[in-house]
């Protein structure tokens, strides 16, 4: 198996604009940047075509499956202690600006599997 991709879609509150939006996942991709590593990235997207155009994403990019399930073990599951780590500088503020500015319950995620 090759690389996986885990494209998480935000849908950001009543009264949210894009550019608050955008600008707490330029932040939150700062954090992860320098927070992973060892096989996991982070990119920031914004649809430019298409039936999401405006709309912000977050990809995670992993080395392989078994980098992947090293952070991430279980769908839908707790995170690993790697991840943990990587959670547990999240600084508060960010995590405040998360709780009012995106509706977690409308957000989706799909992990993607290179295969070619």
């Amino acid at each position: 198996m090759g690389m996986v991709f885990g494209l998480h879609e935000f849908v950001a509150r009543p009264g949210v604009s894009v550019a608050e939006l955008e600008q707490l996942l330029l932040d939150t991709g700062r954090y992860f940047r320098e927070a992973t590593g060892d096989g996991w990235s982070i990119h920031l997207l914004k649809a430019d075509r298409g039936a999401r155009k405006g709309q912000l994403a977050l990809l995670h990019v992993f080395d392989s499956v078994e980098v992947r399930d090293r952070y991430f073990p279980v769908e839908g599951g707790e995170a690993s202690e790697a991840a943990q780590r990587v959670f547990a500088g999240f600084p508060s503020e960010l995590e405040g600006r998360w709780d009012r500015l995106v509706d977690e319950s409308l957000n989706t995620y799909t992990d993607f599997v290179s295969f070619s």
